[in-house]
C-alpha cells in the first residue's frame, strides 16, 4: 500500500489562520506547493510519529480557506506548532549523532556504499584506544536517513522561508503571530 505525506505551513495573522505557501503556474492556472511531500513511508515514519506525537487533530474547519478548499479529499489533520518542533532540536546541533567512526567507514559512507553508521566510538571510549588504533578513526557528524531529526531540521528550514518570503512581500501588513505545519497522510 502507498502513502503519501502532505504538509502546509499555515500562519497565524490577525486572529485567522493563512496558508502561507507558495503557488506555482501550471498552465493557465495555479498549483498550491506543499512545504514538503514525500511518499515513502520507509524513509518519512520516524518523522510523521513525531509529528503525530507533537501535534493534535483538527477538522477541516480549523484550516485556513486555501487548505479547506484543497482538503476536499484529505483524510485525517494534524496541525503542529512550530515552536514545539524547534524546541525538539538544540539550536546549535545541525546533526543528530557525533562521535569517533572507522574512516573506512565513513568513505563508504559518503561513497553510498554503506547505508548507514552502524558503529561508533563516543570519546571516552576513543581515549581509551591506543595511539595506533586512534589513527583509524575520525570524529563524525551525521543524521540518520530514516530518523525524524534530519527531517525537523529540513522542515523548519523550509517554515522560516516561507514566513521570510511572506514578510516580505506584505512587509507593511499585519505580522505572523504563530506558525504551525498541517500534515495529513494519503
Amino acid at each position: 500500500m502507498s502513502v503519501s505525506y502532505y504538509l502546509y505551513t499555515e500562519g497565524l495573522i490577525q486572529g485567522k489562520w493563512k496558508c502561507i505557501n507558495s503557488y506555482l503556474p501550471m498552465g493557465d492556472s495555479y498549483h498550491l506547493i506543499e512545504t514538503y511531500y514525500s511518499g515513502s513511508r520507509t524513509y518519512f515514519s520516524a518523522a510523521c510519529n513525531k509529528l503525530e506525537e507533537l501535534g493534535y487533530v483538527i477538522t477541516p474547519a480549523d484550516l485556513s480557506d486555501t487548505l479547506q478548499n484543497k482538503a476536499t479529499d484529505w483524510g485525517c489533520f494534524y496541525a503542529i506548532d512550530v515552536a514545539a518542533m524547534e524546541k525538539c532540536i538544540p539550536r546549535s546541533q545541525r546533526y543528530e549523532h557525533h562521535g569517533y567512526v572507522l574512516k573506512s567507514d565513513i568513505f563508504q559512507l559518503e561513497a553510498g556504499e554503506l547505508e548507514a553508521v552502524y558503529e561508533w566510538l563516543n570519546p571516552c571510549e576513543y581515549a581509551r584506544l591506543d595511539n595506533e588504533v586512534q589513527k583509524s578513526y575520525q570524529y563524525y557528524e551525521w543524521n540518520d536517513e530514516m530518523g525524524w531529526y534530519k527531517y525537523f531540521l529540513l522542515l523548519l528550514e523550509r517554515v522560516r522561508w516561507q514566513r521570510d518570503n511572506w514578510e516580505s512581500l506584505y512587509s507593511r501588513g499585519p505580522k505572523i503571530q504563530k506558525l504551525r505545519l498541517i500534515f495529513t497522510i494519503l
